[in-house]
């Protein structure tokens, strides 16, 4: 991806983020788009992202499909 993404929250339909065995996904869908990324868990390495993480841990915002 060559630019940055920024979706505003209030264009946002659904948000999903599952967590597998060695990577995370998440989904995110708006009324025009579905955008779907994906991160390995090893290499995620950003102390933003590890913070980031834990609290949707902390909030069970992990759906399981």
């Amino acid at each position: 991806v060559e630019d940055n993404i920024l979706v505003p929250w209030m264009y946002i339909k659904d948000l999903r983020i599952r967590k597998g065995i060695i990577s995370y996904s998440m989904k995110i869908i708006t009324d025009t788009e579905k955008l779907e990324f994906f991160f390995s868990k090893f290499v995620v390495g950003n102390d933003w992202i590890k913070e980031n993480i834990k609290y949707l841990q902390s909030i069970n915002f992990h759906y399981n499909k």
